[in-house]
C-alpha cells in the first residue's frame, strides 16, 4: 500500500539481504529506504513511514557484498555520524570500513588463480556449502539444504528463516565432471548434519551437531558397507557446553584442530589443538595464541597433507569482508609462520570458509557467499599455482576389484620402508574403490603389499623414491582377479597349478584379450 515509505523499504531490503541472499534487490530497498531517516524511529508503530540510522550500515553491507566499495565506504560513515552512540552496530562499522580497505587493495593485485562456481549439479537456490575434498580430488562431501525427494523433510523446516534441514551430500568426480550428489544414509530428515572433515582413508566422517551444548563434534565410521549412526565425539576437552562448530583431523591422525567459542581464548571463536601423546591419550586443548587468534572469529581450520600447512577462515581487519582465508605453516618448534590473505579472487567481500585441498594443494574447494551466485552461498572449485604442496612424496595408489562381490573391508596396503628399517604400516583403502594415499619420505627404498583381506597377499612391489626437494607422486596398484575355467574359479593368491592350460582373458575394464 506504500511502496515508497522508508519503512517499509528498509524492512524488505533487510529480508532481502539477509534472509533471501539477494544484495542486488537489497539495495533497490535500502536506497529508498535512507531517504527518510528518522532518528526516534519506532519499529512498532504501524504510522512510521520513516527508517532509522542502521538502515546506512546495511546499505553500506550491501554495497560492500557487491563489490561497490566506494558507496559501501559512503554508507558505513554515514552511519557512523548517524547513530546511537551505543548501538551495536557502531564497531562493526568501524571494522567494515578497514575491511573495504583491504578490498581495495586486494581486488586491484588479483593472485594467478581460477575461481569457478561448480554449477547446478552440486550448487542449487538452497544453501550448499561446507564442502570437504578428498586428498585424490574424487570425493566430495558437502552440506546442502536442499528439500528431499518425497518431501519427508517438509515438516522440519526452520520456523524463523523457513529453511530445510542440513543433509550431507558425496559427489563423487566422474572424468573431469563431478557425478550427481547423493545424500547419505546417515541422514534423517528431522536433524541438521553437516560435514567438517573426513580421514584421509574416507571410512570415518566428522560432523557438526546442534543437538547437545552450544553445538558439538561427532563421526560416523565405514563399517558394514555403510555409515553408521552418528556418535558425538569422545575426547576430553574437544566437546564442552559452548559452541564447537569445526574440527580438521591431520592425515598422519596425531593432532586434532577444532574451533570454539569457550571462555578463556582471545575473543569469538578461536582455534585449538590437541595432540596424541605417545601414550595414547589426548593432550589438553592449546589454543594457538595471538598469531593465529585475534579478538574476532578465526573458524573452520583444515591441515594439508604435510600436516603444518593450516588454511582457516577470520572475519576480523585483514579480512577483505566477512571471513577470509588465511594460511599459516607451523615449523618443528610448533611456531606459526605470519598469517597471509589469500587474496582475491579466491577471497570475496563476502563470506569465504571451508577451504579444503587435494594432496598436492593444486585444486581447492571453498564455500563463498559472492557475486553471481546460485542463491545462497556455493561451492567454487579453485584452480592455481603459487598454493602447492612441496618438500613432499605422496604414495597413491588402487586395489581394484572386477568381481561381483565388494572389495573385503579388511583390504589394505601394507607399506614398509626398507632403507629406514621401519616396520610395515597397514594403509587402509576407500572402500569404494580401493583407493588410498600415503606421505612417505623422499630419498628412500620401499616395499607395498597389496593384501585381499588380513590373511591374503596379492603381490609386493618395491620401489625408491625421489631425492628432490619438490613435490611428487608415486602410483603402485594391483587387482582383485578371478580366472574362471570349466566351471571351476582359480584365485591367482591360491597359488592354483594352471600349467599347461590355455586360458583367454578379456580385460573386463579395456576389453582387451
Amino acid at each position: 500500500y506504500q511502496p515508497n515509505s522508508s519503512n517499509y523499504n528498509y524492512r524488505k531490503g533487510f529480508i532481502q539481504l539477509y534472509s533471501a541472499s539477494n544484495f542486488g534487490e537489497a539495495i533497490k530497498h535500502l536506497e529508498i529506504a535512507v531517504q527518510k531517516i528518522n532518528n526516534n524511529y519506532d519499529m512498532y508503530s504501524h504510522k512510521e513511514t520513516g527508517a532509522p540510522a542502521d538502515a546506512y550500515y546495511h546499505l553500506g553491507k550491501a554495497y560492500h557484498w557487491n563489490e561497490q566499495l566506494d558507496k559501501a565506504a559512503e554508507y558505513y560513515n554515514l552511519f557512523i555520524t548517524n547513530s546511537k552512540k551505543k548501538s551495536e552496530l557502531l564497531p562493526l562499522a568501524k571494522l567494515c570500513l578497514q575491511q573495504v580497505a583491504v578490498a581495495k587493495k586486494e581486488l586491484s593485485l588479483p593472485r594467478k588463480s581460477i575461481v569457478n562456481n561448480l554449477g547446478e549439479n552440486i550448487n542449487t537456490q538452497y544453501g550448499d556449502y561446507s564442502s570437504v575434498v578428498s586428498l585424490d580430488g574424487k570425493s566430495l562431501y558437502y552440506t546442502s539444504r536442499r528439500p528431499w525427494e518425497k518431501n519427508e523433510s517438509d515438516d522440519y523446516r526452520d520456523p524463523k528463516l523457513n529453511n530445510f534441514t542440513e543433509d550431507i551430500y558425496l559427489s563423487v568426480r566422474e572424468g573431469k565432471n563431478w557425478g550427481t550428489p547423493v545424500r547419505m544414509d546417515l541422514c534423517i530428515p528431522d536433524r541438521n548434519e553437516a560435514p567438517i572433515s573426513v580421514s584421509i582413508d574416507e571410512r570415518r566422517i566428522y560432523t557438526y551437531q546442534d543437538i547437545t551444548g552450544g553445538g558439538d563434534i561427532y563421526f560416523s565410521d565405514f563399517k558394514s558397507n555403510k555409515f553408521q549412526d552418528l556418535k558425538k565425539v569422545d575426547i576430553p576437552g574437544l566437546n564442552t557446553e559452548f559452541w564447537e562448530p569445526h574440527c580438521s583431523v591431520t592425515p598422519d591422525g596425531l593432532n586434532i584442530y577444532f574451533s570454539s567459542d569457550r571462555p578463556g581464548g582471545y575473543g569469538g571463536r578461536d582455534i585449538y589443538r590437541l595432540v596424541k601423546l605417545p601414550n595414547g591419550q589426548w593432550s589438553q586443548p592449546i589454543n594457538l595464541g595471538p598469531e593465529i587468534n585475534t579478538e574476532y572469529d578465526e573458524d573452520a581450520p583444515f591441515i594439508a597433507i604435510d600436516n603444518k600447512t593450516m588454511y582457516f577462515s577470520s572475519n576480523g581487519p585483514k579480512s577483505m569482508g566477512g571471513f577470509d582465508v588465511f594460511v599459516s605453516v607451523r615449523n618443528e618448534d610448533n611456531l606459526w609462520s605470519p598469517v597471509i590473505n589469500l587474496g582475491s579472487p579466491i577471497n570475496s567481500t563476502g563470506d569465504d570458509l571451508y577451504f579444503t585441498t587435494t594432496a598436492n594443494g593444486k585444486k581447492a574447494y571453498l564455500t563463498s557467499y559472492r557475486k553471481n551466485g546460485h542463491g545462497d552461498k556455493d561451492i567454487y572449485e579453485i584452480e592455481d599455482d603459487f598454493l602447492g604442496a612441496e618438500s613432499l612424496v605422496v604414495l597413491k595408489g588402487n586395489l581394484h576389484n572386477y568381481t561381483d562381490t565388494p572389495l573385503s573391508e579388511q583390504a589394505h596396503a601394507l607399506v614398509r620402508c626398507v632403507s629406514c628399517n621401519s616396520e610395515a604400516e597397514r594403509v587402509s583403502l576407500r572402500q569404494r574403490d580401493g583407493a588410498f594415499i600415503k606421505v612417505i619420505e623422499p630419498c628412500a627404498d620401499y616395499e607395498i603389499t597389496f593384501m585381499k583381506d588380513d590373511n591374503t597377499p596379492l603381490s609386493t612391489q618395491v620401489f625408491s623414491t625421489e631425492c628432490n626437494a619438490k613435490y611428487s607422486e608415486v602410483y603402485k596398484e594391483d587387482f582383485v582377479v578371478d580366472y574362471q575355467l570349466a566351471g571351476r574359479t582359480f584365485d591367482r593368491a591360491n597359488g592354483q597349478n594352471l600349467e599347461g592350460v590355455k586360458i583367454t582373458m578379456v580385460n573386463t575394464r579395456t576389453g582387451e584379450t
